[in-house]
């Protein structure tokens, strides 16, 4: 790779100067990574652009074939200052479940899994399935897919989006379902296979997922982002 890359130099001498002092920055950072999943048009790129950006930012959303869509194809990398020392390094996945296979592509031994979640798209599935087929759909599917391809990731933190789409009475009630649903379909599976398969089976090897001593999803690791999210809020997330 050329170093300072071509792009740059024709910048002139300023650029250069800077392209070395950040990268001398960089070498100084810690380098936070987060795997963010979830179904598409759950919010997860505007999420990331938020974060990058500390405002809200809304990606465009339009037609596949549009030069002007902003959906995420497989997957990409994103970065985000988070203080003096640290950077978070973004891994946002593109929403649609082909891409279940890319997560071993990227995903390192350590990284933080951040699952978005359309709250608005759960409470239609749960009014027209029920909950549990719902959370199957918005929820259980991604991290399954994770914990397969990742076996060694940590429990995930949830973000929650589009809760201007429903009552706020709804959005408790529906995120308790969420919760609780996860964790009963959860503790199905790992019942099923410690009758199956011997504990030295690949699936144990999936430390989070299989620890059935405290629930995958929890109310203090469930945060929310909605249009309303301002700094403050983007802030929070960030922390």
């Amino acid at each position: 790779m050329v170093s300072p890359p071509v792009g740059v130099s024709k910048q002139g001498l300023a650029a250069v100067r800077k392209y070395f002092t950040d990268l001398e920055k960089d070498g100084k950072k810690n380098f936070i990574p987060v795997t963010v999943i979830g179904r598409s048009m759950a919010g997860k790129t505007s999420l990331v652009r938020s974060m990058q950006m500390s405002e809200r930012i809304l990606s465009n959303r339009s037609d596949n074939r549009s030069p002007l869509d902003q959906a995420t194809k497989v997957f990409k990398v994103c970065e985000a200052d988070f203080d003096e020392v640290s950077k978070l390094v973004f891994h946002d996945f593109g929403g649609h479940a082909i891409y279940h296979f890319a997560y071993p592509l990227s995903s390192r031994s350590q990284f933080i899994p951040m699952l978005v979640i359309d709250i608005a798209a759960f409470d239609r599935l749960a009014e027209a399935k029920g909950s549990k087929a719902a959370c199957e759909e918005v929820c259980f599917d991604w991290l399954s897919h994770l914990y397969l391809s990742c076996p060694q990731a940590g429990p995930p933190l949830v973000v929650l989006t589009h809760l201007d789409c429903v009552d706020t009475s709804v959005f408790e009630v529906r995120k308790q379902e969420l919760i609780d649903a996860t964790e009963t379909l959860r503790l199905k599976i790992v019942k099923k296979e410690k009758a199956m398969a011997p504990k030295t089976s690949p699936f144990f090897s999936m430390i989070s997922f299989c620890n059935a001593s405290q629930p995958l999803l929890t109310k203090h690791k469930s945060l929310v982002f909605s249009k309303s999210s301002g700094i403050n809020e983007i802030t929070d997330l960030k922390r």
